[in-house]
């Protein structure tokens, strides 16, 4: 699939090593690599099925998030021009080829 980032300084994070480690710490940035090089090799999204992925709720509804480490969470949604949604209203997966990286950290806090 293709990536894209919600801005330039995600971008950043998620291509900068040194930066992702000193963000994240050893273990999240090691999740983080993962984690995208498993979304960008994947054909659509409901392949990407590693990192505990589950759809958001309430403010953060339409976005997908996976597990990195400890709280981490690398946060999506679909970036295709028009994801064809399921007659339950939920995207389908198999339609999704563009991504959006919206966040990468720990929403809880």
């Amino acid at each position: 699939m293709k990536i894209l980032f919600l801005n330039e300084r995600l971008q950043r994070l998620c291509e900068n090593s040194r930066l992702m480690e000193r963000e994240l710490g050893a273990d999240g940035a090691k999740s983080l690599r993962t984690r995208l090089a498993q979304l960008r090799a994947a054909p659509n999204l409901a392949e990407a099925v590693l990192g505990r992925p589950h759809w958001l709720k309430g403010e953060r509804r339409g976005q997908k998030a996976f597990h990195l480490a400890g709280g981490l969470r690398l946060v999506i949604e679909p970036a295709d021009e028009s994801p064809v949604a399921q007659v339950d209203g939920a995207v389908d997966e198999t339609q999704v080829f563009v991504l959006r990286v919206l966040y990468v950290g720990d929403y809880h806090e």
